[in-house]
This record gives C-alpha cells, sequence and structure tokens, in this order.
C-alpha cells in the first residue's frame, strides 16, 4: 500500500510548495516512509500541538473578553451612578417644588375644583392639603 498507494495518489516526489498546507507535505513523507506505529505517534504529535494552539487562542480570547465584560460593567456602573445623581437632583427639584409656598396655595385653591371632579387619586402635596381637602 505504501508504495503502490502513494504512487497512485500522486502524493509523492513533489516538493514542499506543491502542497496546499505544508502539513500535508510532512504527512505524505510519514505515510510514506514511517512504519504504522511511527506514522500514529506523528498524527498524535501534531494533534496535540493543534489543541495547545487552540487552547492557547481560547485563554487569550477568554482574557480578552473578561477585559472588554469589565470595561463595560465599568462604562455601565458610570452610567448608572450619572443617572441616580440625576434622579436626586430632580427628586430635590420636584420636593422643592412641592414644599413651595405657590404650589401649596395652589392646591388650597384648587381643591374644590379637584373634589367636584373627583380627582382623588392625586395625593395632596402635603399634611396641611390633606386637612384643606379633609375640612372641605
Amino acid at each position: 500500500f505504501k508504495q503502490e498507494g502513494c504512487r497512485r495518489l500522486g502524493i509523492i516526489g513533489h516538493d514542499r510548495e506543491y502542497f496546499y498546507n505544508p502539513w500535508n507535505y510532512d504527512l505524505a513523507e510519514h505515510l510514506y516512509q514511517d512504519e504504522p506505529h511511527e506514522l500514529l505517534m506523528f498524527l498524535n504529535r501534531h494533534n496535540y500541538e493543534s489543541l495547545l494552539s487552540e487552547m492557547t487562542e481560547t485563554r487569550i480570547l477568554n482574557q480578552t473578553l473578561r477585559e472588554e465584560r469589565r470595561q463595560f460593567e465599568k462604562e455601565l456602573r458610570t452610567q448608572k451612578n450619572e443617572y441616580e445623581k440625576q434622579l436626586r437632583m430632580l427628586q430635590n427639584r420636584f420636593d422643592d417644588m412641592k414644599n413651595s409656598a405657590s404650589f401649596k396655595i395652589g392646591r388650597v385653591i384648587t381643591a374644590p375644583v379637584r373634589k367636584i371632579r373627583g380627582d382623588r387619586y392625586r395625593e395632596p402635596a402635603s399634611a396641611h392639603d390633606r386637612q384643606t381637602l379633609e375640612k372641605t
């Protein structure tokens, strides 16, 4: 098989550049020259080296993904902090508005109209407004 099979397949007698993949040249040489157990050792070594290469690539990819994830999480935390800061600022502005004299006066003035319309789902801004609504 070695001599006749390799000759019929046309895989012997060519330069390394003839083969698309240089490893195929090495395989053809081992197939033609080696004993079966030597060929198996060659194939096992090649498989082992391929697995090591893939594992290395996987480790590099995993490391890159971990770094990208850390950066993304950092950016998300920064955005979250900014939004929470904006929310606190708006909540403070809203509380200031609800506690302002003009808002309280407006609530007192519009209380009868709101009661007639049935706007009870709207919570009064302060205890003073609640007392005013209960009196009317």
